[in-house]
């Protein structure tokens, strides 16, 4: 009974290893058992099993057939040889190139197909497939895998009786670059003689068993002629003239292809030979040849309308041109004439005459000029150049030459005359001062205002780089100015256009001549319309000497306004200063005699009694009423005095919370009615925070007041946006309301709309509201009607108007002597109203 391979390979290690005992020897059992399953495995999936070294080298196979036979494959005679070494060996599936690349990245592959010589003289295909193996250190030590025949050859003699490989054996040394395609699907190359490695720089190992087209496959963006690399697919040969194909060591090639079908001797198609001969020289010369007649009939065109042979009577033999039908006929008509029998006119008489000596003499001519009238009564004018012909024999045979139209040129060069023309009138007419001048700044033009101004001619200042070298530059200040300041250096050093340059020229005699300088930088045309390359400048200078003047005395009476506004300021602040003193003296002066008056009201009420004398009691209540009102008078100017002396320190004030918090004080005294209270959120503002905070107080306040009689009363505090004012904050109630008509009376001091019978107040309140409105740069209104209800309006100047992000001085803002800031004006225009 045969054993198998596993229990002979543990027989071996037994006697090579008796020590092994026990357990070792059980598990040894069970490896040993496992491997040889595996290897049945495979043997199972292939035909025979291989192992290769870190190299990639066959080491000693282990191959057994699927019967259990003897080894079999061409690893037999492999050992220490590469697949890609083996004989005959074609890679089939891929080029070797990308086998090699699959195994040094040590990754595993599957059904990789070649075809190689098997030692017994047949050739086979086969299929591989196979997995790295690495050792437990993790280091890479080979392949191992199985293989399997997909089909079987002739032998080896009968192959090389063949008709492919007896062709091979015939053009490996021919000079001419030919291959053998075999027949099929693919068209694989079957044979690559050395004339076909140096033209297409593809080896004959990389070129076998490779489609021919992918082998000759142009890189991208390039493209191939596909005439060259389709198989014949007929018995006939095939003749190609000339095609592109793609070389790898010489790019693309212009070669002529011959493509040759071989068959057995039952005809049938066995292969292909293909001959490839360069012929891009030829190809090129005769390329060059084609675009050298292209550019010459190219450049003739350019150059000229027509072209023109005469004979040696000068008669018109030849003319090109005829675009149209009518114009053919013109041509057809001019044929056999001469130039003088077209245009036998008087008008041109002598110039035909003087041209006729010209052409008698047989000299060249060029540019000839002259005007035709054309059949329908118009003008054109053409220009003709043309030489003498001379045959091999030296004797004259009559005239070749071009013409060209040239109504259209003469007609834009009379335009252009024209354009100059006006041009210079143009600027001739205009009061600026305009000098031309090249790129190296000398004057080549001026015009008749540049003349006045500097007081010299375009011919006397034509080639200078100053129209008047002896008047000093000065700047606007006055200043000497530096050459490298002036207009003209500017435009040179930046290339760009200088504009509104204010210099003064200072004459000989100390007169001044003040002038607003442009300069202008002119830029070659290159024909596309952009250039950086300077040709010239163009400077303009405008006389503002009195405009200057004028400024000068405008600044003056500025500054002595500014001296006469500050000193009325200092005066309105002195008066403004004297009038709170009196307003405080008179306030604090009145309290004591009213605090007495009072005083002793009292004491005369406690001594009458109300049943002896009614009417003095009566008497005596009216005289308290007067005290407190005077009282209440007296406060409100104390307030106001107060209030002028007061610095404003700007800092964040929240409105809102200010509004929320008056209205809850007054909404706690309230026990009975209905309220409406709203509160707009987000109004943060900068300004004075216990000035703003008596602002919503006294608003809040006569809110409240003037609409205590309503059954439901609605107070609202808010803000709108306004496109010119910008924020106007408001406090808006339901109230009484008043008569438009007496608005004006609204801010007064003392100034009431309504009797104390009706609303208690002093009317101070609205004056105080108004005057720190006025501090803050603002403004205040106010719009009613009459039982609905009242809306003030107020704004903040630039100076409150909205929080700052960052912090700012807290001590108030003052103007300089001489200068009249916004805050200033609001308190005079408060101190003002105060005097009046």
């Amino acid at each position: 009974m045969k054993r198998d391979f596993g229990s002979a390979f543990f027989d071996q290690l037994m006697t090579e290893h008796p020590d092994v005992m026990g357990e070792e020897r059980g598990a040894l059992k069970d490896l040993v058992n496992e491997v040889s399953a595996l290897r049945r495995l495979a043997a199972m999936s292939g035909d025979w099993s291989w192992q290769q070294d870190n190299l990639h080298r066959f080491t000693e196979p282990f191959a057994l057939l699927r019967d259990g036979g003897s080894a079999f494959g061409p690893e037999q005679a492999a050992a220490g040889l590469a697949r890609w070494e083996l004989p005959g060996s074609v890679a089939l599936s891929a080029p070797w190139e990308k086998h090699r690349e699959v195994l040094n990245a040590h990754e595993p592959f599957k059904d990789f197909e070649y075809e190689c010589m098997s030692p017994d003289g047949v050739r086979r295909r086969f299929s591989i497939a196979g997995v790295p193996l690495f050792d437990d250190a993790g280091t890479f030590t080979g392949y191992r895998g199985t293989a399997r025949i997909l089909e079987t050859g002739t032998p080896a003699s009968g192959w090389n009786e063949g008709p492919i490989c007896l062709m091979e054996a015939v053009i490996k040394n021919l000079p001419i670059a030919c291959h053998l395609e075999t027949p099929g699907q693919n068209d694989r190359v079957a044979g690559w003689n050395r004339a076909a490695e140096d033209l297409y720089g593809i080896p004959r190992d990389d070129a076998l068993g490779k489609s021919f087209p992918n082998l000759c496959a142009a890189p991208p963006g390039q493209s191939l002629d596909d005439d060259a690399l389709e198989p014949a697919q007929a018995a006939d040969a095939t003749d190609l003239q000339s095609c592109r194909v793609w070389s790898r060591s010489k790019g693309a090639l212009d070669v002529r292809v011959r493509k040759l079908p071989i068959s057995n001797s039952q005809g049938v198609l066995e292969g292909v030979l293909v001959a490839s001969e360069e012929v891009s020289e030829q190809l090129t010369a005769q390329r060059r040849l084609v675009q050298s007649e292209r550019r010459f009939e190219s450049l003739t065109r350019l150059s000229a309308d027509w072209y023109w042979e005469t004979d040696t009577d000068f008669r018109f033999t030849i003319l090109s041109g005829g675009l149209t039908p009518q114009a053919r006929n013109v041509i057809g008509d001019f044929i056999g004439k001469t130039r003088w029998e077209i245009d036998p006119g008087e008008k041109n008489a002598d110039l035909w005459n003087k041209h006729r000596a010209d052409l008698q003499r047989h000299a060249t001519f060029k540019d000839f000029e002259y005007e035709r009238e054309e059949p329908n009564g118009g003008m054109v004018a053409l220009s003709i150049s043309g030489e003498p012909v001379y045959g091999d024999d030296g004797e004259f045979r009559g005239y070749r030459g071009v013409g060209t139209n040239i109504t259209a040129r003469n007609a834009a060069e009379a335009a252009l005359r024209l354009s100059e023309s006006r041009f210079r009138t143009l600027v001739g007419a205009l009061a600026e001062g305009v000098v031309l001048r090249d790129a190296n700044q000398r004057i080549v033009d001026c015009n008749a205002s540049a003349e006045r101004m500097f007081g010299k001619t375009a011919e006397q200042v034509r080639g200078q780089v100053l129209m008047a070298p002896d008047w000093q530059v000065l700047d606007d200040d006055g200043h000497p100015l530096s050459p490298e300041k002036r207009p003209g250096a500017k435009a040179v050093s930046t290339g760009r256009t200088v504009s509104n340059e204010v210099i003064c020229l200072r004459r000989p005699d100390g007169s001044l001549l003040w002038t607003s300088v442009n300069v202008q930088p002119i830029f070659e045309n290159n024909g596309n319309g952009a250039s950086s390359t300077v040709a010239g400048y163009v400077v303009s200078m405008a006389d503002i000497t009195k405009r200057k003047i004028a400024e000068r005395e405008v600044a003056r009476l500025n500054v002595e306004l500014e001296n006469r506004v500050y000193q009325r300021t200092k005066e309105l602040e002195a008066a403004n200063k004297e009038l709170e003193a009196f307003s405080y003296s008179v306030a604090h002066d009145l309290r004591s005699p009213l605090i007495t008056i009072d005083g002793f009201c009292t004491l005369l009420e406690k001594a009458v009694s109300p049943e002896t004398l009614p009417r003095g009691r009566a008497y005596l209540d009216r005289i308290r009423a007067g005290v407190r009102r005077m009282g209440e008078l007296t406060d409100g100017l104390l307030a106001l005095a107060q209030l002028s002396r007061t610095d404003i320190r700007w800092v964040n004030v929240d409105l809102s919370a200010e509004a929320r918090k008056i209205l809850h004080q007054h909404s706690e005294d309230e026990t009975s009615g209905l309220l409406r209270l709203e509160v707009q959120e987000g109004m943060v503002v900068r300004g004075d925070a216990s000035l703003l905070q008596e602002v919503l107080e006294n608003l809040i306040a006569n809110a409240w007041k003037f609409s205590s009689k309503k059954d439901r009363r609605e107070i609202l505090v808010g803000c709108n946006l306004d496109p010119v004012e910008g924020a106007v904050y408001y406090v808006r109630d339901n109230g009484a309301g008043f008569n438009m008509a007496f608005r004006d009376k609204l801010f007064i001091p003392f100034q009431r709309l309504h009797s104390v019978d009706e609303f208690s107040g002093s009317g101070i309140g609205l004056a105080t509201v108004s005057r720190i409105i006025l501090r803050h740069g603002g403004k205040i209104w106010a719009e009613s009607v009459l039982d609905e209800g009242t809306t003030f309006y107020f704004t903040l100047g630039e100076e409150a108007r909205g929080a700052r992000a960052t912090s700012r001085s807290d001590e108030p803002a003052s103007s300089k002597p001489g200068q009249i800031g916004p805050q200033h004006k609001t308190e005079l225009q408060a101190a003002d109203s105060s005097l009046e």
